[in-house]
């Protein structure tokens, strides 16, 4: 328990209760409640992950978790458990630590180290800055370009919307001006019609 070795340590969980209270209450039966802020839903997550020192997951599946690659591109060293979307973000020992499933003891023991060691934090942090630079918005729109062999930039995602949705019908969709108009074209491609 990390609480039992450090004071300078806080869990801070954002996100709508899912579990009808039952964290919060096994948090106070394990006599942890003063260290655990249960925020709710925020929409300030990524004044949080900068307020944050390193980004802990414990799922036991992920597909590819946005909440870990927020906290990479903010240079948050991750403990992570290990899943498959877990090991396409985190590199063991390079942008942080994967740990096996339910093995609370070593995520403790990995979380104090990147605390205890300023150069491996730093290292890790660094990492975590370059490592995601792959998954991020620009870096998915070239590939995108490249794969559907696009002659001009895309310049938003209602363009690169409406030209993969092009691509996918052959044959031209017409301006797309709305959120709403680009879920109503999803709507026909996914249940046909026009």
């Amino acid at each position: 328990n990390i609480s039992d070795v450090r004071n300078d340590v806080r869990l801070l969980i954002a996100g709508a209760d899912n579990y009808e209270g039952r964290c919060i209450a096994l948090a106070k039966e394990l006599g942890v409640e003063d260290k655990i802020s249960f925020l709710g839903h925020r929409e300030d997550i990524d004044d949080l992950l900068h307020a944050s020192d390193i980004a802990v997951a414990s799922s036991y599946r992920e597909g590819l978790p946005v909440n870990v690659m927020e906290a990479l591109a903010c240079g948050l060293p991750v403990v992570l458990s290990d899943n498959r979307g877990h090991r396409v973000l985190g590199v063991d020992g390079e942008n942080g630590y994967i740990v096996q499933v339910d093995d609370d003891i070593a995520m403790a023991e990995k979380i104090c180290s990147i605390i205890d060691d300023k150069e491996l934090y730093n290292r890790f942090s660094s990492n975590a800055v370059e490592l995601i630079k792959p998954f991020s918005k620009e870096s998915v729109i070239i590939e995108l370009k490249d794969k559907i062999k696009l002659e001009t930039p895309i310049p938003d995602h209602s363009v690169a919307v409406k030209l993969v949705l092009e691509k996918l019908l052959d044959k031209e969709v017409g301006a797309i001006a709305s959120l709403d108009e680009i879920n109503a074209i999803g709507h026909r491609v996914v249940h046909g019609g026009e």
